[in-house]
């Protein structure tokens, strides 16, 4: 939920200049602990954002209730369980030594993301994250 917060941050300072397309994955346990989504969306409507995608899943819940957002775009994804595995999996790797990974949320899924981004070849200094427990 909250881990979102410095995230945005980023991505406000990260719009405003000409810099790679953002993967945004966002996971909450339910749709009431979804926050910023409006802002996010906007953001990722602005050009030339229009590459950026956002992921956002629910870890704790079994639907959807109601709309997903008030102006879904394609490049917004709705997910149910925890898919961070395969979000990784499929968007990690590779040759893509620009890539940076900017993590932020509980202690276990930080140490999930950041081994598994490990394990499939991303170096440290490609990895952002802050432990603020």
């Amino acid at each position: 939920g909250i881990g979102i917060s410095p995230l945005l941050g980023l991505y406000h300072h990260h719009v405003t200049e000409e810099r790679p397309p953002v993967k945004f994955f966002y996971s909450v346990p339910n749709q009431d602990e979804i926050v910023f989504q409006e802002e996010l969306l906007k953001l990722l409507l602005q050009p030339p954002r229009t590459q950026d995608s956002l992921t956002i899943t629910l870890t704790q819940a079994t639907e959807w209730k109601g709309q997903k957002s008030s102006k879904p775009p394609i490049n917004v994804i709705h997910q149910l369980g925890r898919t961070m595995t395969a979000f990784l999996d499929t968007n990690s790797g590779g040759d893509d030594s620009s890539t940076v990974y900017y993590i932020c949320g509980p202690p276990t899924m930080q140490e999930e993301a950041l081994e598994q981004l490990r394990r499939s070849g991303v170096t440290s200094d490609r990895l952002v994250y802050e432990k603020w427990w």
